[in-house]
């Protein structure tokens, strides 16, 4: 007895370990390695973490409709890359199939693991992710306030960007480290509302202001508007309890949800402007203005649809990862600065994984998202109510970013981890037990 007892501790030890290294995988290495030999030799390793971890992880009940979805969904990204032959550039696809092998592990893993180890596994990423984006945070608000040019860390290097005027988190982008802020941010809030130790709410609270700041010197308009929105659904979550009638209590907190997200959105920009007049920058708006942000993604978008629409062979399998590149670059006609993506995750499921992937995912989604709602008008999980704001936020970035593939990769992880343990708690209220 005691025997079982010290190998189910161990292998509830082992699963915790794999599953930290799978799921912060991306935090070190979001990015193609130029050395083929080096690339292959690391996908060898981490889909052994994997292998491991699943090997570690019980298995001893069926399969739910989500999880089946979502390794049908893996599973038919994997088989597009060999039916297109996309493995002449391993040190890129590798990434692309890790991120696939990364979401089912980590959504899987909430569910396998008894509630104790997948706890525990919550509790340990968040940690170590929020305590990584805590030391960013502080070095980027001492670049922005003092006249030290930039900060070298292990990794990364901190810095303003010379020519974009705002918070540079090398070699990750500008919009990448901001929806890693808010992601941090959110998962703090989750610690800060089911910590049972008062103390350690200050640290906490402390760490949240910072990344809050973060957020708004890495000028990411579509972060902005991701954490603006899911900032109105939370103050709007606060009326449910109101003695009212539904038609005008859902009125009020729509009223309620669009005001507090206007204020949370403008507050970004107020911040914004105070750092841009230190450093004499330019104004966001300015910025943006620019660029012509909105309608350069559009123009991509509609070329990529045009694209599909006459090659249905595309349209059904995807294109390798390569030929997005060269389609976009000669869309536009040569122009120096290549488009590595399509700005929208959706659409960059669909260029690569063809319409059978984005049928797949959107249909884990809906099931999410009806476990989401299932969560929010449930006065009683009002923890698990900050894990949908996560959820919607992160996918409300993926309208404008390639959320959901390897080029944000940390955030797709982290989005299956929130989405296992909230769909978990879910169904353990429940009375089939079935997330």
């Amino acid at each position: 007895m005691l025997e079982d007892t010290k190998q189910s501790t161990a292998r509830c030890n082992i699963v915790i370990l794999l599953t930290t290294l799978v799921v912060l995988r991306s935090v070190v290495n979001n990015r193609p390695n130029p050395a083929p030999v080096v690339a292959l030799c690391a996908t060898f390793a981490e889909i052994l973490l994997v292998g491991l971890l699943w090997f570690f992880c019980p298995h001893g009940r069926q399969r739910t409709k989500m999880e089946w979805l979502l390794l049908v969904y893996a599973g038919w990204g994997i088989l597009t890359r060999f039916l297109l032959q996309d493995l002449e550039l391993i040190y890129s696809v590798r990434l692309e199939v890790l991120m696939l092998f990364e979401i089912c592990a980590a959504f899987f893993v909430m569910h396998d693991a008894d509630h104790k180890t997948a706890l525990k596994i919550f509790t340990i990423i968040t940690a170590i992710l929020c305590a990584i984006l805590t030391v960013w945070s502080v070095c980027g608000l001492v670049v922005s306030l003092t006249n030290v040019e930039k900060i070298t860390l292990p990794l990364v290097t901190v810095e303003i960007h010379p020519v974009e005027k705002c918070l540079s988190i090398s070699p990750h982008n500008r919009n990448e480290t901001a929806v890693w802020f808010m992601i941090g941010l959110w998962l703090l809030a989750y610690q800060w509302t089911v910590c049972k130790r008062k103390l350690w709410r200050i640290p906490m609270a402390v760490s949240m202001l910072l990344m809050y700041i973060a957020i708004a010197l890495q000028r990411s308009r579509t972060v902005w508007i991701a954490f603006a929105v899911a900032v109105g659904l939370l103050a709007a979550s606060w009326l449910l309890a109101l003695p009212w009638k539904s038609l005008p209590k859902y009125l009020f907190m729509a009223a309620t949800a669009v005001a507090y997200a206007f204020l949370a959105y403008k507050s970004f920009s107020v911040v914004n402007d105070v750092f841009s007049a230190i450093h004499k920058a330019p104004s966001l708006d300015g910025y943006l203005e620019n660029r012509k942000t909105v309608a350069s993604r559009s123009r991509i978008w509609m070329a990529e649809i045009r694209f599909l629409m006459e090659n249905p062979k595309a349209l059904l399998f995807g294109q390798p990862r390569g030929a997005i590149v060269e389609n976009m670059y000669r869309f536009y006609n040569g122009r120096e600065k290549s488009i590595p993506h399509l700005h929208n995750g959706f659409m960059q499921v669909v260029a690569m994984y063809g319409l059978p992937g984005l049928v797949l995912l959107c249909s884990f989604l809906f099931a999410l998202a009806r476990k989401a709602l299932r969560v929010y008008f449930t006065k009683e999980m009002a923890p698990e109510r900050i894990l949908t704001l996560l959820l919607i936020g992160i996918v409300f970035d993926g309208l404008m970013e390639p959320v959901f593939t390897a080029w944000v990769g940390l955030s797709t992880a982290v989005f299956m981890l929130a989405a296992g343990w909230m769909t978990r708690a879910c169904a353990e209220r429940s009375t089939n037990g079935q997330a």
